[in-house]
């Protein structure tokens, strides 16, 4: 082929090619071109420039401008509204202060009148008025005279045994307890140390029942102290009044909220509390509790509290992972896994107070042969799966029921499962 053939060729493509990229550079500039008019158009809307050129800047500069004055209005409107909520809630502050001070003037104990005067001295943003009632219901009680009054152990008897089923071993030493204690009460014997139980058994089986049976039979403050996932001592004895957000500790407000010195505490799940943190040990704390200690100091109050009427109550799962130390000052009492027997009593009676709870008395119709299938169906060592069959069977009975008296037998049973606790 004659060069010059080939020369005009080359030339061609040549052409053809720039031609394209020339193309293709000018659709670029007309997009840059179209995408720098937008920005400059929307830095007009927002900066404000040339407003009267421009009437999209301008209609958006209204709508700003009616905007920022509505949300002005409106939290003006706000405001106003709640001027009189505040000026209540300083005027009852301010009212409420003036009548602490007043009652300041009373209190006998120097310990705690020097405290509630240097909280009464704090700035009002720092001041705790609560702190100031709680230090003059300390004060108050310890001038209070409390009895104790002798136990009815024949009512204390009658009360377990029909809301407690089994047990007898533990309701056994729980009567044995009661009447040390009414002993104790009618010949004026002091002891050099609180009275302590401690009550170790598998979940479920009724430890902390048979606390509150003791606080309710010698007509005591119940106060419940979860020790599960604790670390720390604060929790026991309180945080130091450094900073806004201390509190007192549960003996404290025991106490305080029971407003009396006779508080039965239950320190529940004590095995399971953090004894190896860096913050201290929950357990120590109960150490000089267990022991002859009548005078208590928490540190939020850090006045002397009387702890001298006071019983201390313990449960726990594993007596082993009690720490030594408190555990060789504890009353223990052994609370065994319930057998099938006793699950089927449990459930017998959680099944009739259900049914009257529910309506249900003229619904369902219970067969015997119910209450062992839903003992043998449970797992567990104590009453809370048996517990667990009763309900869903109530549930799904009120869930069938058609105006026809359901039948309720072992075979009711088959469509039901519960994940055992264990």
């Amino acid at each position: 082929m004659p060069t010059t053939v080939v020369n005009s060729v080359s030339n061609v493509i040549a052409d053809t090619n720039t031609n394209s990229v020339e193309k293709r550079n000018n659709v670029r500039r007309v997009n840059f071109k179209a995408q720098d008019d937008q920005f400059v158009s929307q830095a007009h809307v927002q900066q404000g420039v040339d407003y009267e050129s421009n009437p999209q800047a301008k209609k958006q500069k209204k709508k700003n401008n009616i905007s920022t004055i509505l949300s002005v209005a409106i939290l003006f409107l706000i405001g106003l509204s709640c001027i009189p909520a505040i000026k209540e809630v300083f005027g009852k502050n301010a009212k409420e202060f003036k009548l602490l001070r007043n009652k300041i003037e009373t209190i006998k104990c120097p310990e705690i009148k020097r405290q509630a005067e240097e909280e009464a001295a704090r700035p009002s943003y720092e001041r705790s008025n609560f702190r100031i009632k709680d230090l003059i219901t300390l004060d108050e009680l310890r001038s209070k005279e409390e009895v104790d009054k002798l136990v009815d152990i024949d009512n204390v008897k009658k009360y377990m045994d029909d809301h407690i089923i089994g047990m007898t071993e533990a309701k056994k030493q729980v009567i044995e307890f009661l009447k040390e204690y009414n002993y104790n009460i009618k010949y004026g014997i002091k002891n050099d140390t609180p009275l302590i139980l401690h009550f170790d058994g598998p979940p479920g089986t009724g430890k902390t029942a048979l606390t509150k049976v003791v606080a309710d039979a010698l007509g005591m403050y119940y106060k419940k102290v979860p020790l599960a996932g604790v670390e720390g001592s604060a929790s026991i004895i309180g945080f130091e009044r450094t900073y806004s957000a201390s509190k007192s500790g549960a003996i404290a407000d025991g106490i305080i909220s029971g407003k009396t010195k006779r508080v039965c505490f239950n320190f529940d799940e004590v095995d399971k509390a953090v004894t190896n943190s860096h913050n201290g040990n929950p357990v120590d704390p109960l150490l000089p509790l267990c022991d002859s200690q009548k005078i208590f100091i928490d540190k939020y109050y850090d006045v002397p509290i009387d702890v001298s009427q006071c019983i201390f109550t313990f449960t726990s799962n594993d007596i082993n992972r009690i720490p030594e130390a408190l555990r060789s000052r504890l009353r223990t009492i052994r609370i065994e896994p319930y057998d099938n027997d006793v699950k089927s009593k449990i459930a017998k009676l959680h099944l009739k107070d259900e049914i009257v709870k529910n309506k249900m008395e003229d619904k369902v119709n219970i067969a015997d042969e119910l209450y062992s299938a839903i003992a043998a169906k449970t797992v567990d060592y104590g009453g809370r799966d048996t517990m667990k069959y009763v309900e869903s069977i109530i549930r799904k009975a009120k869930g069938e029921y058609k105006d026809t008296v359901i039948k309720i037998d072992s075979n009711y049973l088959k469509d039901i499962y519960i994940e055992p606790s264990i």
